[in-house]
């Protein structure tokens, strides 16, 4: 009786350490849109492979050994997942402002609609650059912006 009980108690913990959000460096895809989630404010772009092995090991759902060596492939891999969906993100953020300000005509607005839906479909998807630097510029003031929305609504929450 013990011994059953003793195994159905690793069972359920082996369950739910796999149902968790990911295991190993290896996930590129999971860790990426964990980081992308809990880490909106970081450009993928200028994030090197230190600064991913710090961002992750403070996700309290990482499972891997901290002292693992994260290799310059898994942070090309990781990174490449992250740079698609901050991409999609930014191209979201974009395309809702145009569709406020109307500063563009219908077809390229449509245009940048259909990258982001792909995007999201299927982030291996390569998305063409942004028009100007003064749209990417107000994306991600808008990204700011909501980010900083976000935490007020969450301390005003907590308190």
């Amino acid at each position: 009786m013990l011994l059953q009980k003793s195994a159905s108690a690793v069972v359920g913990r082996r369950l739910s350490l796999f149902s968790r959000a990911f295991a190993s460096w290896k996930d590129y895809e999971l860790v990426a849109k964990r980081l992308d989630r809990e880490y909106p404010a970081e450009d993928p772009r200028t994030v090197n492979s230190y600064r991913i092995k710090t961002l992750a090991l403070e996700l309290e759902d990482f499972l891997d050994d901290p002292k693992a060596v994260l290799k310059e492939k898994d942070a090309a891999g990781i990174v490449g997942h992250w740079k698609h969906m901050y991409d999609a993100r930014l191209h979201a953020a974009a395309y809702s402002e145009m569709a406020e300000d109307k500063e563009s005509c219908q077809g390229e607005s449509s245009s940048w609609e259909h990258d982001r839906i792909s995007v999201e479909k299927d982030p291996t998807k390569k998305v063409a650059d942004m028009a100007d630097a003064s749209t990417l510029r107000r994306a991600r003031e808008a990204d700011r912006a909501m980010q900083k929305d976000r935490a007020h609504r969450f301390e005003s929450a907590r308190n």
